[in-house]
């Protein structure tokens, strides 16, 4: 894996997570789609919080799955090798399991698709969780109320993203230890 070289301080997570905040809060409501004006900042984020994990992450959008049919809005490598991927929603939207999480149908055939996924984070910016197989493996972490208050995010969820992101861009496939999760992993989720 490729190692990032200078890790940042511990208390420049907050200051990297609010510089998201501030980024999103300003372009908001100045034209454009909402899901698309968190492309730029996310992007942003998960390069600087890698930074901080130790990891030089690198995010690429729009990757086409071909055998799912399917497009998450971004795969994410350390070094050359794939770790995971991101789907961005709009702000408010939630991400599955949250209580806000109504998904349309669109979203929710996007969803059982990226069941299939060993490694994927769910976010609409204020909101993230990460899933594997479309069982949630990491708490819903909640930065702020609003993305207005994104400028001013919660150090406890700080601490939480750090973590989530911490296991998403240090994952490694699992074996599957039984047949059970050997056809769970081959067929895809059914429970989604």
């Amino acid at each position: 894996m490729a190692r990032s070289s200078k890790p940042e301080t511990k208390a420049s997570a907050q200051t990297i997570v609010a510089e998201f905040g501030r980024t999103v809060s300003q372009k908001r409501g100045l034209g454009g789609a909402e899901e698309d004006q968190l492309r730029g900042p996310l992007e942003i984020l998960l390069r600087k919080l890698g930074t901080f994990i130790g990891v030089e992450a690198v995010p690429y959008g729009e990757v086409r799955l071909g055998s799912l049919r399917a497009r998450p809005d971004y795969a994410v490598n350390i070094g050359h090798v794939r770790v995971g991927y991101v789907e961005l929603k709009k702000p408010g939207k939630g991400v599955p399991g949250a209580a806000e999480w109504r998904p349309g149908r669109g979203d929710q055939e996007q969803w059982t698709k990226l069941c299939s996924l060993p490694n994927v984070i769910y976010t609409d910016g204020v909101t993230w969780a990460q899933y594997s197989y479309g069982e949630r493996i990491s708490p819903i972490v909640r930065l702020a109320n609003t993305v207005s208050d994104l400028r001013r995010p919660s150090a406890p969820g700080v601490d939480d993203l750090v973590g989530v992101l911490r296991r998403f861009l240090l994952w490694e496939p699992e074996s599957p230890r039984t047949l059970s999760s050997l056809v769970r992993i081959l067929g895809g989720c059914a429970a989604c």
